[in-house]
């Protein structure tokens, strides 16, 4: 019985992602504008940020205010290995993803004995170091100048090198970003992270090894970054250390503000909701970023908890119950 009513408990999540898929698959012939298309691409790479930082802030707990640089490794590795070294995308792919988790394990055992605030500030401090790297190292970096050039990646002859072809492509790592962090979710793995966020100190005395999780939570959320900036970098055929800046990390924040801080669907709603949101303001210019904020404050007053907050399958399925209500329910009250 209990196996049967964990099943029914999951089965609206996969159903989501099914629809999510099936939405992926057609918005293609739907969207026909090359620039509304590449809105929808550029949300494809903040949903999967958004979730990488989910796992570090939403899931363990973690402040962190530099997450850009380990999306700027990713895409400064994969650029100089195609550009200079004349490797093809997917051994850079694998490398850049590697080499942002080797950077985020080793920021997490840097910062094991720091907390709250003093963390956030190590985090942005860290990311600020990297893009003065980028930005003077001239000689392997190119410095403000940046690099431009970047092959588009190729499959067995096919060149990705149209806006359909990359949403495809970054769809495909959407759907694997979402899947992969709502396996880790419900994984012990997960709940150990959430058991650290909760109370660590509670943690500690259920025998949990909270140093560790604390380095493999920035490592699991330092690739998934380190891995949208792999796709990045091609997509864009240019970067420079202004793609990777302190504003990036408070936008990726927001959006789990905004999502709900360990909600994965809520995060991928909130990155969707902001990244649109920017556009549609774009017309207002200089007062812009004013209405965004103001915004924000208004959500933040209103929905502290983000639009989805603690959403779950289990949840809504719950709350739809609550709002029909069960066969008997009523028979059942006359009873008591």
């Amino acid at each position: 019985m209990a196996k049967t009513k964990q099943n029914r408990a999951s089965g609206p999540s996969g159903l989501v992602l099914a629809l999510a898929v099936a939405v992926l698959v057609v918005l293609p012939w739907v969207v026909t504008n090359d620039y509304h298309l590449r809105i929808v691409v550029l949300s494809g790479f903040y949903v999967i940020l958004a979730l990488s930082l989910n796992i570090t802030t939403g899931f363990a707990g973690l402040l962190s205010l530099g997450h850009a640089a380990f999306f700027g490794l990713g895409s400064y590795t994969t650029a100089l290995l195609m550009v200079n070294a004349g490797w093809s995308f997917w051994p850079a792919m694998v490398a850049g993803t590697a080499m942002a988790g080797v950077i985020g394990a080793l920021l997490g055992i840097m910062s094991l004995r720091l907390r709250g605030d003093y963390l956030a500030i190590a985090t942005i401090c860290f990311a600020e170091v990297l893009r003065l790297l980028a930005l003077n190292w001239v000689s392997v970096t190119r410095g403000p100048m940046g690099i431009p050039g970047i092959p588009a990646p190729e499959l067995f002859g096919y060149s990705f090198d149209s806006q359909p072809a990359f949403y495809y492509l970054v769809g495909v790592l959407v759907v694997v970003v979402i899947y992969t962090a709502t396996v880790i979710a419900r994984s012990p793995f997960g709940r150990a992270l959430f058991a650290l966020r909760d109370n660590e100190l509670a943690a500690e005395a259920m025998g949990i090894d909270t140093r560790r999780y604390k380095v493999a939570a920035f490592t699991v959320g330092a690739m998934f970054a380190g891995l949208a900036g792999t796709l990045y970098a091609p997509w864009q055929t240019f970067i420079s250390p202004d793609n990777f800046t302190l504003l990036e990390s408070v936008l990726i924040l927001c959006m789990l503000i905004v999502g709900g801080l360990g909600s994965i669907w809520g995060v991928v709603c909130g990155a969707i909701l902001l990244t649109l949101s920017l556009e549609i303001l774009r017309p207002l210019e200089d007062y812009r970023m004013a209405v965004y904020g103001a915004l924000l404050v208004v959500l933040m007053i209103f929905r502290p908890q983000g639009i989805l907050g603690d959403f779950s399958a289990r949840a809504l399925v719950q709350r739809l119950r609550g709002l029909v209500g069960e066969p008997g329910t009523a028979a059942k009250e006359r009873n008591q």
